[in-house]
């Protein structure tokens, strides 16, 4: 396996003597390898033989850390950043393509990225950053700006009670709060935020409320079957 130890002197050095020396040129002879290399990557073929050509090297820790420190502080144009854009939105709208990426992220592979991203954490710079970016109609959850105001029925006694109907356990998997690590969530089984009534109304943990927003139809069927047993149970107890 090729290991490229020093990556940013080898490339200085082939630079250095084959830069002219005059500026004006120079800066010719940049744009001029600029626009060939944008030639080149536009062709399939080259671009095969370019990852081929590549395949097996391996980064050094130094040149990892000297391609990081030469890249600290740039930033790409909107102009770039809406190009990389529109590329990753065509890429994944190919169907190959995104078997090959799933194909790509075996068990082992997502694996060695969680341990590696274990105990990071995101600064409050990043933090504010991403919340301001994903506000409003950028968030992928945004509808059409339409408030999720509750009705004055919707109260915290109401919850405890429907917890407290529920055994304090989610209906789903059996999670109990201790487990969920706080108070069940209290889901709307027909989404209507404004229908109140207890046998609309079930406690999920924080997982199984999240999965009851991506296949809205099947889980309201799910849990509104499972809730007018109970209810008959109920009556038929009393």
């Amino acid at each position: 396996m090729l290991v490229i130890k020093n990556f940013q002197l080898f490339l200085r050095i082939e630079h250095d003597m084959a830069a002219p020396k005059d500026p004006i040129k120079y800066q010719q002879w940049i744009a001029r390898l600029s626009a060939g290399q944008k030639r080149r990557f536009q062709d399939p073929k080259e671009l095969l033989k370019h990852s081929i050509s590549m395949k097996g090297c391996k980064w050094s820790k130094e040149s990892k850390k000297q391609a990081s420190i030469s890249h600290t502080g740039k930033k790409h144009s909107t102009e770039a950043r809406a190009n990389m854009s529109v590329a990753k939105i065509k890429y994944y709208q190919d169907s190959e393509n995104v078997k090959k990426h799933k194909e790509a992220c075996t068990f082992e592979v997502r694996a060695k990225m969680s341990i590696a991203h274990k105990g990071k954490k995101h600064s409050v710079e990043h933090i504010a950053k991403n919340s301001v970016a994903k506000r409003g109609n950028k968030n992928p959850n945004w509808i059409d700006g339409s408030s999720n105001v509750y009705p004055p029925e919707w109260t915290e006694a109401l919850r405890e009670f429907i917890r407290e109907r529920d055994g304090r356990v989610c209906q789903l998997c059996a999670k109990t709060e201790k487990g969920n690590g706080q108070k069940l969530d209290i889901h709307h089984i027909d989404y209507n935020k404004d229908n109140c009534v207890e046998y609309n109304l079930i406690s999920l943990c924080i997982p199984c409320h999240m999965k009851t927003n991506k296949n809205r139809e099947q889980c309201q069927i799910r849990l509104g079957k499972y809730n007018a047993k109970r209810m008959e149970y109920a009556v038929q107890s009393i």
